[in-house]
C-alpha cells in the first residue's frame, strides 16, 4: 500500500467515508469486485455492510454477508451498530393523528415481532438524527448492499431522493426533522403540509447483536464456527 498517496489524498480533503463510498460506487458499476474478506460457504455473498437477521426467539443478529438460505430471516443492514430497515416505509402523517399516530404504529409492530411490554426489549422507532447522520455517510454502501439484496430477490430500497422523517434524541416524538438524504440538508417538520415523508424504520437494541464468532482481528472464527453454532443462531 502506498502510504505517501492516502496522506496526500488526506491533505486534499478525502477522507475515509469518501474513499468507502467510492469503492461502493465502483462495485456498483462492475469496476471492482466487492471485498472478499474471509473464507465463505458458498450460500454466503460478502456485503458491503453488515446484514441484519431476525435470530432464534427474534434475537437480532449482524452477520458480515447475506446468507441466500435465509432470505425470510433479513431485517436490514447495520450502520454503527444501529439496525436499519432494507425497506422505506411511506407516511402520510395525516393531521389528526401525526406522529402519535406514527408512534401507536411503532408500538403496534413492537409488540408484534417482540412481545408485550418485556423490559430491554428491542423496539422499532423512527432514528434519531444523528443515526440519519452516520447513515449519510455510508449511503453508497447501504445502496450497495441493497442491489445485492435486489439480485437475490428480496425487496429492498435505495435512499430516495424525497424527505425522510428523524428525531431530535433530547425532544423524542414531540419536534420531528426531515432529512433530504441526497443533500444531507435538514429542516423542520411541517404540520400543515400533505407532503409524504419517507421513513426508514431501525430496531432499537439494549444489547450488542451476535453473530458469527470472530478472531481479535474481526474475522469469522473457523475453530469456533462448526455448523451447529451457526444453525443454534436462527434455531
Amino acid at each position: 500500500m502506498n502510504e505517501a498517496k492516502f496522506k496526500q489524498l488526506a491533505l486534499m480533503g478525502v477522507t475515509q467515508s469518501d474513499a468507502l463510498e467510492y469503492a461502493a460506487k465502483l462495485a456498483q458499476t462492475g469496476k471492482i469486485d466487492v471485498p472478499r474478506l474471509f473464507l465463505r460457504q458458498e450460500n454466503w455473498v460478502i456485503t458491503p455492510l453488515p446484514v441484519v437477521y431476525f435470530g432464534a426467539k427474534n434475537r437480532m443478529l449482524s452477520l458480515p454477508f447475506l446468507d441466500t438460505t435465509r432470505l425470510d430471516k433479513v431485517f436490514g443492514v447495520e450502520v454503527d451498530g444501529v439496525p436499519f430497515s432494507k425497506n422505506d416505509d411511506n407516511f402520510n402523517l395525516p393531521h389528526e393523528t401525526g406522529w402519535i399516530g406514527v408512534n401507536n404504529a411503532l408500538k403496534e409492530m413492537t409488540e408484534k415481532i417482540f412481545g408485550d411490554g418485556s423490559f430491554g426489549r428491542p423496539s422499532f422507532a423512527v432514528p434519531y438524527l444523528n443515526d440519519m447522520q452516520n447513515a449519510y455517510t455510508k449511503r453508497e454502501l447501504l445502496n450497495e448492499t441493497m442491489r445485492i439484496f435486489r439480485s437475490h430477490g428480496l425487496s429492498a430500497d435505495n435512499w430516495s431522493h424525497d424527505p425522510y422523517a428523524a428525531e431530535d434524541v433530547c425532544k423524542k416524538g414531540d419536534y420531528p426533522h426531515v432529512v433530504d438524504m441526497s443533500t444531507g440538508v435538514i429542516s423542520e417538520y411541517d404540520s400543515s403540509s400533505d407532503t409524504p415523508y419517507h421513513m426508514r424504520f431501525i430496531i432499537r437494541c439494549n444489547c450488542s447483536m451476535r453473530g458469527v464468532p470472530v478472531t481479535e482481528e474481526g474475522l469469522p472464527n473457523w475453530e469456533k464456527l462448526t455448523a451447529g453454532v451457526y444453525e443454534h443462531l436462527f434455531e
